[in-house]
């Protein structure tokens, strides 16, 4: 799919580039990825559902960005930008001014409430917090996470339906919820007024102790010892702690994809559920199904038509039938069976037979002994010597192309035809620098008997 390519590099650029300093609204960008999924698609409808196509190769996607996620990026890195400025630009004082907050790094390192912010917050700062907010990190399961919950403008710490703050409570030292108890007992406010805290303080103390949660409250009630340490503004990455300030634009839209990826359903993956119950695959497998054309072949039509053959959206004449494309739901070489993938691709007698011819070369002219097999030949042979299994690969990928090109003109697939077209790709690609591909063309020619 070049067309994922065309539209990273001449068409999200130039939304993204005025995503940097411009609020884009939700109608906008949904207009806008309209358009690009029909570019994608070539003016039809969505064949495979967005957010698998937005995954990585690995996952059965195309790695499509989605222009929602790239401002949600620029947005986060904005905040990140501001974190660990050090100096006082004039945009810093700005957004410092219009966000109204007495401590701003602590409120954006805290669990905030969005509600909260300033209703005359231009709308790029405040959906540059919301997005902060919604990336990070805020469960509380045990007690060390509590050390994780700053009290200071938290969400679940609310005074008369508003978060608070005490500069001078915050200065004696209470920072996060487990600062108010040691070993399971409440630290009386004594303790914060000899350490700086004033007597006005006092109320805002206990306002604080009377709205913390109930689970919260017996967590803390709880003497055993927890950590110092204190993880804020991290997210679950990859099954390690990642902490967002080391977070790249790249690994911000990755961590989305793979959490949009977590709550696909079952229902999602209709095509591989029916690969995995035909051929009994597992879930190792699937990485190597899913990147066999895209490891070698620089073919885009071939990548093109074994995505579609892994999602089931190929053109047989079973489903043309089925949508008014086609009168008949026969298979175009024998007329006998319907044409599903599968018939197309190996059942038919006339498609079986090539594969039995080419198999046969091959194993006479190379030493090998492989069998011809469905699994094989629509998802990729799996074998231990990887030479042999890239260059088999490749082959039934070029020979799948050649049965859909020959179904195409209602002519039958043979064998010399095939070799014959691989000749003429062979000088097609004769100047181009791939290791994998020689060999493969290499490997053809040992087939055939022309080298």
């Amino acid at each position: 799919f070049g067309r994922v390519l065309i539209i990273k590099a001449l068409g999200l650029s130039k939304f993204i580039f005025g995503a940097n300093v411009l609020q884009m609204s939700d109608k906008w960008i949904t207009k806008i990825n309209e358009k690009l999924y029909n570019y994608l698609w070539k003016g039809k409808c969505d064949k495979v559902k967005r957010k698998i196509v937005m995954q990585d190769v690995e996952k059965g996607g195309l790695n499509m960005t989605d222009l929602a996620m790239c401002i949600k990026a620029v947005r986060i890195k904005w905040i990140k930008k501001y974190i660990n400025c050090k100096n006082d630009p004039a945009w810093k004082k700005t957004f410092e001014f219009l966000c109204n907050k007495e401590n701003l790094n602590l409120f954006i390192t805290s669990n905030f409430d969005t509600n909260e912010l300033p209703v005359y917050l231009p709308l790029y700062h405040k959906e540059s917090l919301k997005f902060w907010k919604d990336i990070k990190c805020e469960t509380v399961e045990i007690k060390q996470d509590l050390n994780n919950q700053i009290l200071w403008y938290n969400k679940n710490v609310k005074v008369n339906n508003h978060t608070v703050f005490s500069k001078s409570l915050f200065q004696s030292g209470l920072w996060n919820v487990n600062d108010l108890y040691k070993n399971g007992e409440l630290i009386s406010f004594d303790i914060w007024f000899r350490r700086g805290a004033s007597v006005n303080d006092y109320l805002v103390w206990r306002g604080i102790i009377e709205a913390l949660p109930f689970t919260w409250k017996e967590l803390l009630k709880d003497n055993t010892p927890v950590s110092p340490d204190t993880r804020l503004c991290y997210i679950d990455f990859g099954n390690k702690i990642t902490y967002l300030n080391n977070l790249t634009e790249r690994h911000i839209k990755e961590y989305e994809k793979g959490r949009i990826f977590s709550m696909m359903e079952t229902t999602d993956f209709k095509a591989k559920t029916k690969y995995e119950n035909d051929y009994a695959l597992n879930e190792d497998e699937w990485v190597n199904i899913y990147t066999n054309a895209f490891d070698v072949v620089i073919d885009n039509k071939i990548i093109e038509m074994q995505f579609k053959i892994l999602h089931r959206i190929i053109g047989t004449n079973s489903l043309l039938h089925k949508i008014g494309k086609k009168s008949s739901n026969k298979c175009d070489f024998c007329n006998m069976y319907k044409e599903t993938i599968e018939h197309m691709f190996f059942n038919c007698i006339e498609v079986r037979n090539f594969w039995l011819e080419i198999f046969d070369k091959m194993n006479k002219n190379v030493g090998t002994n492989i069998q011809i097999s469905i699994k094989g030949i629509l998802l990729g042979y799996q074998l231990d010597d990887k030479t042999i299994e890239n260059n088999i690969n490749v082959l039934c990928l070029y020979g799948k192309k050649y049965i859909h090109s020959m179904k195409l003109q209602f002519t039958i697939p043979r064998c010399q035809g095939f070799f014959s077209s691989m000749q003429r790709q062979l000088s097609t690609y004769a100047e181009i620098k791939n290791n994998k591909l020689q060999d493969f063309f290499h490997f053809i020619g040992h087939i055939d008997g022309t080298i």
